[in-house]
């Protein structure tokens, strides 16, 4: 085999090998990501089903090192903090947030919980994002 064609077979090689590296990193960093969505989201659906007052479960999500960085009582507001804390998924925070009396934004690490209470102060629904996204 010529020197050419040796070449040529280690350099395709070595590009197939990198690209096969790529697409499995990539693949398991998707899939880390989604999992720790489901799991924050699954424990928030959990949550939700107990119908908790608004200061149990800031007080519960504080206790664990969840820290509360800004509250809702009107749209005007929930447009600044939707914006300031997730700019790409403002639209969907803002569809979901509509008819609420409040919204507390909360940081868990990277992850933004927006959780929607009723005028009586009832947990609704939530909203759950990765920030570093």
């Amino acid at each position: 085999m010529p020197w050419a064609s040796k070449a040529l077979v280690v350099v395709g090689s070595v590009a197939v090998t990198g690209l096969l590296l790529v697409l499995v990193f990539s693949l398991g960093s998707w899939g880390f990501t989604h999992r720790r969505l489901s799991l924050h989201a699954g424990r928030l659906q959990r949550l939700l089903e107990l119908h908790p007052a608004a200061d149990r479960v800031q007080a519960g999500l504080e206790s664990e090192g969840t820290r509360l960085v800004g509250r809702a009582t009107a749209p005007p507001e929930l447009r600044s903090l939707a914006a300031r804390w997730a700019p790409l998924q403002a639209a969907a925070i803002l569809a979901k947030g509509e008819g609420f009396a409040e919204a507390r934004f909360f940081m868990a690490g990277e992850i933004l919980y927006v959780i929607f209470f009723d005028a009586s102060g009832v947990m609704r629904d939530f909203v759950c994002l990765d920030s570093s996204a």
